[in-house]
C-alpha cells in the first residue's frame, strides 16, 4: 500500500475473513506473482459508499463519471 500514499488502507486480516468479505462484498481478487518473488493484485475496482452505521448506501463502478459520481454523493450526504 505505500506505494499508493499513506491516505490508501488495505484489507488486512486472516485468509478467512479477508475471504468473507470479498464474498460479502461480492469482490474479485487474485494474486499475481511477479519477478524477484514480489506479487501484484488483480481486483474488482468499486467505491463503496458507507453509512454511518456500516451499511452498504450505494456503490460505484468504473463506468460512473466523476459529475455523476459527485451528483449522486451531494444528494446522498
Amino acid at each position: 500500500m505505500k506505494a499508493f500514499g499513506p491516505s490508501f488502507v488495505g484489507l488486512t486480516g486472516s485468509a478467512a475473513a479477508i475471504a468473507d468479505a470479498e464474498k460479502k462484498y461480492r469482490v474479485y481478487a487474485v494474486k499475481k506473482p511477479l519477478q524477484n518473488g514480489a506479487y501484484g493484485m488483480d481486483h474488482s475496482s468499486v467505491l463503496y459508499l458507507m453509512g454511518p452505521n456500516g451499511k452498504l448506501l450505494n456503490f460505484y463502478d468504473e463506468a460512473i463519471s466523476p459529475d455523476d459520481l459527485a451528483k449522486d454523493l451531494e444528494q446522498k450526504l
